[in-house]
Parts: structure tokens; sequence; C-alpha cells
């Protein structure tokens, strides 16, 4: 498992920003990490969060490299 996290904010859904920066934790995070989507209102009204996705991968050191060759040509 991976030890750094990110997080961005966005007004309107469109431009982001991040967050602070990103953040290493000192140990790697062990198998099963738990993740949570946070949320908050400047004032004490509802509030909404709309997750339309989220990207959760496992960090390989040093991440794979992959090597694309021209398409061949002929009969298959």
């Amino acid at each position: 498992m991976g030890n750094r996290s990110r997080a961005f904010y966005s007004a309107d859904g469109f431009n982001w920003q991040e967050n602070g920066t990103e953040i290493t934790f000192s140990k790697a995070l062990t198998d099963p990490v738990l993740i949570g989507i946070p949320a908050c209102n400047l004032d004490s009204g509802i509030g909404t969060v709309t997750v339309e996705w989220i990207r959760v991968r496992k960090l390989v050191e040093n991440e794979p490299v992959v090597t694309v060759l021209a398409e061949e040509s002929g009969p298959i």
C-alpha cells in the first residue's frame, strides 16, 4: 500500500484546486485501507456532495512502463 495522500476542492465542480499539499505518512498504509469522503458546509444549513468518480489504486514502486509498438500489417 502507498503512503501518500492529496486532496482537492472545487466551488463549481469544474475548476479544482489542491487543498494543502501532498502528505506522506511516516509508515506505509497496511491492507485493508478504509477511505471516506469528508464534506462540510460553510454555514449550518444542509449541504450535498456529488461524487462522479474516485480512484484508489495500489502504489507500485517503480511504476510499470508500457511500450506500445506500431501495428502489424498483413492477414489476420
